[in-house]
């Protein structure tokens, strides 16, 4: 939580807004806390010091599911981007199709987005994002 302020706020000396893409998960003293308050809390300590005028300079979002849930909520996007085949894209759409909505799909360590996307396509690098077609 720091390390992110501290981002924010060396960020805020060239920038005129300043949001971030954070996965909840990766907060690891953030004890049970909601993720919308993590966030107030991380805005807080970013603008220690700061001038009134920049609180609403800072936005900063931490995204509560991991990233590739929102990959799912368009499946044909996944199939054209990544190339998957017929039966690989098929299995896709029946996994998506098992919840109500792409942030229902982060369910547990085997079963989580990145997992399911690895299965399907095991070029796949979570650290890189989709990966470069042959």
């Amino acid at each position: 939580m720091d390390r992110l302020a501290l981002e924010f706020r060396s960020l805020l000396r060239s920038f005129d807004l300043v949001t971030s893409l954070v996965d909840f998960y990766g907060f690891r003293r953030k004890g049970t806390l909601p993720v919308d308050e993590l966030a107030g809390r991380v805005r807080d300590r970013a603008l220690r010091g700061a001038r009134a005028r920049s609180v609403h300079r800072v936005l900063p979002y931490i995204q509560l599911h991991e990233f590739e849930a929102l990959l799912f909520s368009d499946v044909n996007a996944i199939v054209d981007l990544m190339g998957l085949s017929s039966s690989s894209a098929a299995a896709l759409r029946q996994d998506v199709s098992a919840f109500e909505t792409p942030e229902d799909i982060n369910d547990g360590p085997d079963t989580a987005p990145s997992k399911r996307l690895l299965r399907l396509v095991p070029r796949y690098d979570k650290l890189d994002g989709p990966p470069n077609r042959p």
